[in-house]
């Protein structure tokens, strides 16, 4: 009679069935997250659409101006500190969200989104704020200092750390194309003087001249906002410079007043960036995840290569690119430019 060998698995046989097992589970693991990636950034285009469809309703029912963003100006405001309670006639006070009716709809904000700080640096800055600490929506952030709001300032700690609405920026058209030309000119101007810092400047936003003569008839609040951005973290979460800090300038000034216009306009600037003119925003994450424009510096041709970086990729005092792996590894928040007409801004 045969006798059936019973002999079991050898270790090494267990340790390769196992290692066999580990990288199939790794491959279904990474095909779901790609997949539930992708789901997601198609879930928010589709909310972003919708948000632009509420905007547009409201559009044709105010005037043919899109609402306001919190913080703006309303009226001219009279000199004196933005923190003077009678001051508070001034400002806009409300988040766009309750004009378009999704405040609190979690179903229409940044699906990526796990916080108010979108850039990762522990700091909210004005652009990134949206009040949700009341239930009309109704907060004084606008008249505190400094401009800008650390984490510890919420008025409930735990809306830090909780889906945000997407950053809501509008514009007035006029006035965006006139801040596109002031930041082109800087360019080539950096451009023929072989000045790399005047050149950056100009393409991540990093200045503002009020005397320069695209901007000294610049006026807030504009007469309508007839454009705007809606920007939202996309899948690294991170919003990679294109929400810019507001530029330090001095309290109780007129430039002060203005702050999150001109943030704003500076913001507009780089979500609707398209220096090199191949119909595709410079910043968006769609349009960076295959690294098409930061890998080839002739993306730009005459521009040093940082130019194609996204702006937090660069160290503002050197010009030079920051070798964090965590920053060269960004590829760009998610963005939709309304009407569409406004993105080729490297004409």
């Amino acid at each position: 009679m045969r006798m059936r060998d019973s002999r079991g698995f050898t270790l090494i046989e267990l340790l390769t069935v196992i290692a066999i097992i580990m990288i199939l589970v790794g491959l279904v693991s990474l095909g779901l997250s790609r997949a539930i990636e992708r789901a997601k950034m198609a879930r928010a285009r589709t909310t972003m659409n919708q948000i632009q469809n509420s905007l547009t309703l409201y559009l044709t029912g105010n005037q043919n101006t899109f609402p306001p963003k919190y913080g703006y100006l309303k009226q001219p405001a009279p000199a004196g500190a933005v923190a003077e309670p009678d001051q508070a006639a001034y400002f806009w006070k409300e988040p766009y969200t309750i004009h378009v009716n999704i405040f609190r709809n979690l179903d229409m904000y940044d699906d990526f989104s796990e916080s108010h700080d979108t850039n990762n640096d522990s700091i909210i800055q004005i652009l990134e704020y949206c009040p949700l600490g009341q239930k009309a929506g109704v907060s004084s952030y606008v008249f505190n200092e400094p401009v800008r709001l650390t984490s510890d300032s919420f008025r409930r700690p735990e809306e830090e750390n909780e889906q945000r609405p997407f950053i809501y920026l509008p514009v007035n058209q006029a006035q965006a194309k006139r801040v596109a030309k002031y930041y082109w000119r800087l360019m080539e101007e950096g451009k023929s003087a072989g000045d790399k810092q005047q050149i950056l400047d100009g393409a991540f936003a990093r200045s503002w001249d009020r005397t320069a003569p695209e901007l000294a008839q610049l006026n807030f609040p504009p007469r309508a906002y007839d454009a705007f951005a809606l920007i939202g973290v996309g899948p690294m979460r991170n919003t990679a410079g294109v929400i810019p800090e507001a530029l330090a300038v001095p309290p109780n000034t007129k430039r002060h007043n203005e702050q999150h216009h001109v943030t704003a306009l500076r913001a507009f600037y780089l979500a609707s960036r398209d220096l090199n003119n191949n119909m595709r925003l410079d910043f968006d994450f769609d349009n960076r995840k295959g690294n098409s424009e930061e890998e080839d510096p002739n993306t730009y041709p005459g521009y040093p290569a940082e130019v194609a970086l996204l702006p937090a990729q660069v160290n503002q005092a050197t010009g030079e690119p920051i070798l964090d792996p965590y920053i060269q590894a960004l590829q760009g928040p998610m963005i939709f430019i309304y009407p569409r007409s406004v993105r080729l801004f490297g004409q």
